[in-house]
């Protein structure tokens, strides 16, 4: 189940890698932002080559809206079309206006 990599997971966690797992796509991308909006130790989710979709995308941005941690979502391998690159600009600006850090959701790759 494309759900099952974000279950269970111990609240003082601070890095997920979920990268190359293909089957990950729109619906786990909506357990990972249901995550992110819960968790408050996450600092970095890799999520490279996921089958994210802009759809996938989009549920994230909100859940980053709400997570004051989460620095890093490398997001490279997801065709996300110039829409979802716009919309994730203007989410990372909001952030900024509302005084959280301005998180990085990009192409490249984990810091760690």
């Amino acid at each position: 189940s494309p759900l099952s990599p974000v279950a269970g997971l111990p609240p003082q966690l601070q890095c997920l890698k979920l990268h190359y797992n293909l089957s990950l796509g729109r619906k786990g991308a909506l357990a990972v932002a249901q995550l992110l909006k819960a968790e408050t130790a996450l600092t970095s989710v890799d999520l490279r080559w996921t089958s994210l979709g802009d759809e996938g995308l989009a549920s994230l941005q909100e859940a980053l809206m709400a997570n004051r941690n989460v620095l890093e979502i490398p997001v490279v391998g997801n065709e996300l079309d110039q829409r979802g690159q716009e919309a994730l600009a203007l989410r990372l600006k909001k952030r900024m206006e509302r005084g959280l850090p301005p998180g990085v959701i990009t192409p490249g790759m984990c810091a760690w």
